[in-house]
């Protein structure tokens, strides 16, 4: 490997056959029994879960967010033999690392 760190552009494409495969998986899910309590100690409700998969297996626009990702300026450049993908000004270690701070805007133009 170089000392020079290549970065590439990058485009977002969800393949069909994945998207199918995701949802399929989503919707899938083995949901657990009601929770016993009637707060949230134990955790996120599982009525809220369930809408939520119900949401990502059905309804979430793959092709609008695709279309919004590539919106930005996307890249993708190698570390450690990895590749890994950034955008706009959020450098990947900040990204994958979810420092509060910048995870607003990493979550505003993922969402």
């Amino acid at each position: 490997m170089s000392s020079e760190t290549v970065v590439r552009p990058f485009r977002v494409d969800f393949p069909d056959e994945e998207v199918a495969e995701l949802r399929r998986r989503v919707n899938a899910t083995r949901w657990p029994e009601r929770e016993t309590v009637t707060d949230d100690s134990q955790g996120v409700r599982l009525a809220m879960m369930q809408e939520l998969a119900r949401y990502w297996g059905s309804d979430y626009d793959w092709r609008r967010c695709e279309a919004k990702l590539n919106d930005l300026p996307n890249f993708m450049t190698e570390i450690d033999g990895l590749d890994i993908h950034s955008f706009a000004d959020v450098a990947p270690a900040l990204a994958s690392a979810g420092y509060r701070r910048r995870r607003a805007g990493y979550r505003r133009a993922v969402i």
